[in-house]
């Protein structure tokens, strides 16, 4: 290798950032999310735990930087923090909630990946009902509980945080009055997943409540039983 081309390897080593293919999953998680109808334009936001990478050897977390779109957002735009949100890696100004997001990641130690969207079927849903009922085996199955209805707090607070903490209850997401949606999980896909059979989810709850007829409701003992492991969905690894 030239003098010229070793310079040029440095130099590339440089600049390409750390975790950037964690980074770039969590753009295009984003990416999946708009075209899934759960975002619009720059909205909501998506954050990874990356075990070890803080100050001696404590957790790290990746979050998308705040207003930027994500058609042109690149894996070094997506910042690295610490616990306290102090940046280790990248030069955008995070997600606008990272004070809600960390303290989600600090209380829930079994989460690494904080989904936050603004989907209007489960918005709507908070606005008229306390929460989504498990009458679904989508939502049994993918978001494990019925989901809450958290009381409105101001946006970019802690205390989206904090209701999320305080509401999200055994479910996989947490529905913010007048906001949007929390969704969490031990991976992208099943916090991404629990989102998107959420908006499924609401969308016809919606329009059951809309004939005005009873809701039909499973009971315990069905919900129970369409929650026990079967053995045979999915691909074995």
């Amino acid at each position: 290798m030239s003098k010229k081309d070793s310079k040029k390897s440095k130099k590339a080593e440089r600049v390409a950032p750390v975790f950037e293919a964690e980074r770039q999953a969590l753009i295009d998680c984003a990416l999946e999310m708009r075209a899934n109808a759960l975002i619009k334009g720059s909205g909501g936001n998506v954050s990874m735990r990356v075990p070890g990478a803080g100050p001696d050897g404590a957790d790290a977390f990746l979050i998308t930087p705040s207003a930027m779109g994500y058609d042109t957002m690149l894996p070094s735009d997506v910042v690295l923090v610490d616990a306290d949100g102090a940046t280790l890696d990248g030069c955008r100004r995070p997600s606008s909630d990272k004070t809600a997001i960390l303290y989600i990641f600090r209380n829930m130690p079994e989460v690494n990946v904080v989904i936050h969207t603004h989907q209007p079927y489960a918005t709507a849903l908070g606005l008229v009902c306390d929460e989504l009922p498990a009458d679904f085996t989508t939502v049994i199955d993918e978001l494990h509980a019925a989901v809450h209805v958290a009381p409105f707090t101001r946006s970019s607070d802690e205390g989206m945080g904090v209701l999320t903490v305080e509401h999200i209850g055994d479910a996989l997401a947490v529905i913010l009055k007048h906001h949007g949606v929390i969704a969490v999980g031990k991976s992208i896909d099943q916090a991404l997943t629990a989102a998107i059979y959420l908006e499924e989810s609401c969308q016809a709850y919606l329009a059951a409540l809309a004939t005005g007829l009873p809701i039909a409701h499973l009971t315990p003992e069905q919900i129970a039983d369409e929650a026990e492991e079967r053995g045979y969905y999915g691909q074995p690894e």
